[in-house]
């Protein structure tokens, strides 16, 4: 599986010198794909137009910090992929 592009939304911004960081998880460990959203802004989206390769079988997930206190928010995010084979 190949991974191209990541994106995430959150329902309040973090406010001013505040930030969110999202950050795809493969086996465990972060992964190249991460992004931010800081300031007012409510959305990210982090491509990568070579794709990060996932082996089968791995288990993926995300991982989320903060940065100076933002406010509370609810998060979603997605990932965008291909299967090199069944």
């Amino acid at each position: 599986m190949r991974v191209y592009a990541i994106a995430c939304g959150i329902d309040t911004a973090p406010g001013s010198g505040k930030s969110r960081i999202f950050t795809l998880r493969n086996a465990g460990s972060d992964s190249t794909m991460t992004y931010t959203i800081s300031g007012t802004s409510k959305a990210c989206t982090y491509t990568d137009s070579s794709g990060y390769a996932i082996t089968g079988g791995n288990y993926i997930n995300w991982s989320a910090t903060v940065t100076s206190n933002p406010a509370s928010a609810l998060a979603t995010c997605v990932l965008f992929y291909t299967v090199d084979a069944f």
